[in-house]
């Protein structure tokens, strides 16, 4: 998987499966009371998956 993700129409970053990034940082400033917009812009195939957790996940991989 390839692309770019946004949250709240702010672009958050690329994400690339081959790394080596693997946590995309949403700023705490980016987030509204109520509901939160995340969109995924994937070039290749459609994920069925994402998660969200409050720890990055470093040095794994």
């Amino acid at each position: 998987s390839k692309g770019v993700a946004f949250c709240n129409g702010f672009n958050l970053g690329r994400y690339w499966n081959v790394g080596p990034q693997r946590t995309l940082y949403i700023p705490a400033q980016l987030l509204v009371k109520g509901v939160n917009q995340i969109q995924i812009f994937e070039l290749y195939t459609c994920g069925s998956n994402l998660t969200l957790v409050d720890t990055p996940l470093l040095n794994q991989g």
